[in-house]
């Protein structure tokens, strides 16, 4: 099993401030691999074994219908849920 650590992010982020924690968390833990519902926050569950990212962070996207649309040449990491100015959505996480 890989050596992670799960990190909340605040409830009350938007899109903007939660990719930008994301990007920080990246840089400072290394990739992401998974975000839910942590209850009091949204859970990151970061990779602590891999390198530290200097570029291509990670970017949490709303699903749109029920899916996952990508930007051309992004992949999808993982999907979960992440709260969004303190609504639990379905997300999607690409680089």
């Amino acid at each position: 099993m890989a050596n992670t650590q799960v990190v909340g992010a605040p409830k009350t982020y938007g899109l903007d401030k939660l990719n930008q924690w994301l990007r920080e968390r990246e840089m400072l833990l290394g990739p992401v691999t998974a975000l839910g519902d942590g209850g009091a926050s949204t859970a990151g569950v970061f990779d602590l074994e891999k390198p530290r990212l200097k570029t291509g962070f990670a970017k949490v996207s709303l699903k749109v219908g029920g899916a996952c649309v990508l930007q051309p040449g992004a992949i999808l990491v993982c999907e979960g849920h992440a709260y969004i100015a303190g609504v639990l959505q379905p997300v999607c996480v690409s680089r």
